[in-house]
């Protein structure tokens, strides 16, 4: 009798209304101090252990790991949709990049042929001077020229022109790192033709070294016709 009015004091207090067994529930679904609801419930009718065992499995774990995972995928698509829009904004902001410098290697092209040379790229005129020194982060005009004349042939045409100020533009490394990257390339490369013309020399030397070796046809030859000086001596 005492351990069915302690069950029906728990009932009472925790289920007597649909508000209340409202409340309850939302108890469950956060794991706020059910313990003292299930445990006498279940040391009552320990039949009630499969129905707790099934609200805190379903509800509590289930339930909000579905939440979190519903979250989570919101805000992957919201990241996606972000890289998708910065994307379009850097084609669009490419796009007019390049508009301007075609616009401004036609105007350094004073004599139409193609091509821009240092001597053109100083006589540029002060906004497109300042424009190209605002995109290359560069003052001076002979450093511009040398870091986009990366074949080093002292003139450049309107694609090498545009592609090497726009990847200045949209690249994340400092100027400093590619001309140091532009060095390091030029130097690998000599070492590469001198590492080629050091293997050339030693194949010379060692076809002129096969080819000063005396045959014993010749020395017996000399031997005898000093011996044959001797006999008439």
């Amino acid at each position: 009798p005492a351990a069915e009015e302690w069950f029906a004091s728990v009932v009472n207090e925790h289920f007597d209304s649909l508000p209340m067994t409202m409340l309850t529930l939302v108890g469950f679904v956060t794991l706020d101090s059910v313990a003292p609801i299930y445990k006498p419930l279940i040391k009552g009718d320990w039949r009630l252990a499969f129905y707790f065992i099934g609200i805190v499995l379903s509800i509590s774990i289930v339930l909000m790991n579905l939440i979190t995972a519903v979250i989570v995928n919101s805000a992957l698509e919201q990241a996606s949709s972000d890289r998708e829009t910065q994307k379009m904004q850097e084609t669009k902001r490419k796009k007019k990049v390049v508009e301007e410098l075609r616009q401004m290697f036609s105007r350094m092209d004073h004599d139409g042929s193609g091509e821009i040379t240092l001597d053109e790229l100083s006589q540029a005129t002060e906004e497109d001077a300042n424009l190209l020194k605002r995109f290359m982060t560069l003052e001076n005009t002979g450093e511009i020229f040398k870091l986009l004349d990366v074949d080093a042939s002292g003139h450049l045409n309107i694609d090498e022109f545009c592609d090497g100020v726009l990847e200045h533009v949209l690249a994340d490394r400092s100027i400093e790192f590619k001309r140091i990257d532009k060095e390091f390339k030029k130097t690998r490369a000599q070492l590469r033709e001198n590492h080629a013309l050091l293997l050339a020399m030693a194949a010379k030397l060692k076809r002129m070294d096969h080819g000063f070796v005396p045959s014993a046809t010749g020395s017996n030859l000399s031997l005898a016709t000093t011996n044959c000086t001797a006999s008439s001596s």
